[in-house]
């Protein structure tokens, strides 16, 4: 009697959107009188199988296989193999379909003009390695920003979770502003990510104390040039420049000083800073002198 190896008995077809999980089972038989014990091989990093299956004396048991994609793949075939020295080897075939994922919850601000604020954009990486996620969004903005890159750290079987911050600091007054973050690795996968911000009139803040008859407001140009901001105050006791040109992006104080008039003026005062793109919403700021 010649015994020959058996072929592939099998092939098993997993498919799953990247990064959600796809399972199946292979069964293996006994007809020994004794356990035996099979190890279990898949060289394909996004499948996990157990390292060892123990089957009962004329019984049987299951290994469950799992397949997390992290990148697409159409119809790619990996062995998967079980093998004792008793019973031989089980030669299986995965057919591995992993299909793009859909975009991730997206970050939603809501930010008055001359404001900037931030939010976290959190992933999983899956990968055992690191890998470098480059991070960028689908059109050139100048109201949103993000790191250039990030690292995603080895990772166990439920992944680890990685962070972008993205600002959003706009320049015009009522519009809705999106965009699209991408951040994407040749090896880890790409997370699509929509961006979505507002921009409302600016909030008045204060109020600001002078304290020996000086004192000032940091102001920010929030504009993508130079600007000539005009400065007026409703009370003459307090003094300010008229107008203040500030490079773009830049911050400056805007230089108060208080001269006092009667013992019984008033001594506060609400400041108002204009300019050409904003001529009806000022920032407001108000003062008081101690």
């Amino acid at each position: 009697v010649t015994a020959t190896a058996a072929g592939v008995l099998q092939v098993l077809e997993l498919r799953s959107p990247v990064r959600q999980r796809a399972s199946t089972s292979v069964t293996v038989s006994n007809l020994l009188d004794t356990a035996v014990l099979l190890t279990c091989e898949c060289a394909h990093t996004q499948v996990t199988c157990p390292t060892t299956l123990e089957v009962p004396a004329r019984g049987s048991a299951s290994a469950e296989v799992f397949f997390r994609p992290v990148l697409v793949e159409a119809g790619l075939d990996v062995p998967l193999t079980l093998r004792c020295a008793e019973l031989g080897v089980y030669l299986y075939t995965l057919r591995l379909s992993a299909t793009p994922a859909g975009p991730e919850r997206g970050l939603v601000f809501n930010v008055p003009l001359g404001s900037k604020e931030a939010h976290v954009f959190k992933f999983t990486h899956f990968l055992a390695d690191k890998a470098e996620y480059a991070c960028a969004f689908s059109q050139a903005s100048e109201e949103f920003a993000v790191q250039a890159a990030v690292a995603g750290h080895p990772a166990g079987p439920e992944g680890n979770e990685q962070e972008v911050e993205v600002t959003f600091e706009p320049t015009r007054i009522g519009e809705s502003f999106r965009n699209t973050l991408m951040v994407t690795s040749p090896v880890g996968g790409e997370y699509v990510c929509p961006v979505m911000g507002r921009c409302i009139a600016p909030k008045p803040q204060g109020p600001f104390t002078l304290r020996g008859g000086a004192g000032g407001v940091t102001f920010k140009n929030v504009f993508g040039s130079e600007t000539e901001f005009t400065v007026t105050v409703d009370n003459p006791a307090f003094v300010v420049s008229r107008t203040e040109k500030i490079p773009a992006k830049q911050t400056k104080t805007i230089a108060v000083s208080f001269k006092p008039g009667a013992p019984d003026a008033p001594s506060t005062a609400k400041l108002l800073i204009t300019c050409a793109q904003t001529p009806t919403t000022p920032w407001v700021y108000y003062l008081r002198a101690a």
